[in-house]
């Protein structure tokens, strides 16, 4: 890297975990993007910038202090272990990157909110010259190259699109200690404790990526604003969301987990038994709660729990029904309150009172139209004539939802039954346009920081659109769609060829070799 460049980098906060006479082993916590110029100061490169806003002891009285406060070592500077901010992930401001300083600063502030998914660690051992940084997740270790921001924001995108991050959500970096921790957190203060939700700012967020359901996302955030407020749980709204894979009835909770300080937790209903049988313990739900609220129990008994595939404990087996319904029983019991002993690491038990808690349950219950009875005809209603009708409160209500087997006692306890709409092919066509997690619209930004000029026409989009309804798995199919269409592509844009244009049609949505490369 060339010396006296501007650039845009992240900053990070050091903090020392294990320390010996041979060995030093850091964690760094990123803390905000920022831009300035790197330059030289005792032969070491050196990051100064004075437009940095959260870190503490900062002063700028006079510019000659301001500089000084501002100088951040690489984060494998060894000879600057001592600091406690370093800079990493650098991209060079040239003539174009410079015009277009707030998008860029924008997606890198996408990836340092991604880094919270993770761990970075800085390796040093003096005896066997071994100086390293590693991003960890579930146990696993890649060595990232501090210098490059792109190999970041490539790793990084590879693992989340991959949904590796729903795994490693239990593995969050550590809280800081009890007296700095909510004041130096900026993922965690979004909405600090003392501060309202509003229904209309979080449909707001997660409307922005979850699309074509408008009226349930406002139903589901009214009940999270409500709940947020309300001192008696005999107000607390416990939901109910039903729908079709694939229409965003977990992505819902992933946007208001990603965008609002409130601690989520989203568990597979599959995963979960009773005491004495072969699967977790829903107890282990708020364990993971708390994990996620960074260790703040308090934090964690106001959060949400989503618990996916509901429906799968519903079973004709009777012997099956034995420890199925079981759990239905359990997760009863924590809806309406109750004070749970709660194992932790090294053996330590908390108390945890669930009766500020907000629950929801997603279920697609398939098959569920055969107990919907038509009123034209002599038969019943279909799958697709509830779509056609745009009427999905006629599959999920109390009635069909007790005919297809959930317990009534359950089904009460739900105050609030959401049916998200079917997807059409102009659904899907509108998902791929403005969603903000479109697998097209995220390839493009990603292609657009390495030099490349990403083309493609509304028939492309509509291609892709087709096809995904054909599949049957509403938007959850787009990925892999997208990934397949541009394969062969990846693997040349991510060779040492430089590329300035990739071009694609809808003949590359069926045939992966048909794509222009230039």
């Amino acid at each position: 890297m060339e010396e006296d460049k501007e650039i845009c980098t992240i900053i990070f906060e050091r903090k020392k975990i294990v320390s010996d006479d041979t060995s030093t082993i850091y964690e760094y916590t990123p803390i905000e993007v920022v831009d300035g110029t790197l330059i030289s100061v005792n032969g070491n490169k050196t990051f100064v910038s004075k437009h940095v806003k959260s870190l503490k002891g900062v002063e700028n009285d006079n510019i000659n202090e301001e500089i000084r406060a501002y100088e951040f070592p690489l984060m494998t500077d060894t000879s600057s272990l001592s600091d406690q901010y370093v800079y990493a992930f650098p991209i060079i401001l040239d003539e174009n990157n410079k015009k277009r300083i707030q998008n860029l600063k924008k997606e890198m502030s996408s990836v340092l909110e991604d880094i919270y998914n993770y761990k970075i660690i800085h390796a040093v051992n003096k005896e066997d010259n071994f100086n390293k940084v590693l991003l960890m997740w579930d146990n696993n270790k890649i060595s990232v190259d501090p210098t490059n921001y792109y190999d970041l924001f490539n790793l990084i995108y590879g693992i989340t699109m991959d949904r590796i991050d729903e795994v490693s959500r239990g593995y969050k970096r550590q809280d800081k200690n009890e007296e700095t921790s909510k004041e130096e957190n900026p993922k965690e203060v979004r909405i600090k404790e003392n501060e309202i939700l509003y229904s209309d700012e979080i449909y707001e967020k997660v409307s922005k990526t979850v699309i074509s359901q408008d009226e349930q996302i406002k139903a589901i955030a009214a009940s999270i604003a409500e709940n947020s407020r309300v001192k008696s749980p005999d107000l607390k709204t416990t939901l109910l969301l039903c729908g079709p894979s694939g229409v965003g009835k977990t992505e819902i909770f992933r946007s208001i987990r990603d965008n609002f300080g409130i601690p989520v937790s989203i568990e597979d209903a599959n995963e979960y038994t009773v005491a004495g049988f072969k699967g977790k313990d829903t107890i282990e739900i708020l364990a993971h709660l708390i994990k996620n609220s960074n260790g703040d129990l308090e934090k964690a008994k106001h959060g949400i729990i989503v618990v996916d595939e509901i429906d799968k404990k519903i079973s004709q087996n009777a012997d099956h029904e034995i420890y199925t319904s079981a759990v239905l029983d359990s997760l009863l019991k924590m809806i309406e309150g109750h004070v749970y002993n709660v194992p932790l690491q090294r053996g330590v038990e908390v108390q945890f009172n669930t009766s500020g808690l907000t629950f929801a349950f997603l279920g697609a219950f398939s098959g569920i139209d055969k107990y919907v009875k038509s009123k034209t005809t002599m038969g019943f209603v279909t799958q697709e004539q509830i779509q056609d009708n745009d009427d999905v409160n006629k599959l999920y209500n109390d009635t069909t939802l007790k005919k297809y087997g959930l317990k009534p006692e359950f089904i009460g306890r739900c105050d609030l039954i959401v049916a998200l709409n079917n997807l059409a092919i102009e659904d899907l066509i509108k998902i791929i346009k403005t969603s903000n997690k479109s697998q097209l619209l995220l390839y493009k930004y990603l292609f657009n920081d390495i030099g490349i000029d990403f083309i493609y026409d509304e028939k492309t989009i509509e291609a892709i659109a087709k096809k995904a309804n054909e599949l049957g798995v509403g938007a959850r199919s787009i990925k892999k769609i997208v990934k397949n269409a541009l394969a062969l592509a990846r693997f040349e844009i991510f060779s040492r060829n430089n590329y300035k244009e990739l071009i694609i049609s809808p003949e590359t949505i069926e045939d992966n070799h048909a794509y222009i490369l230039r």
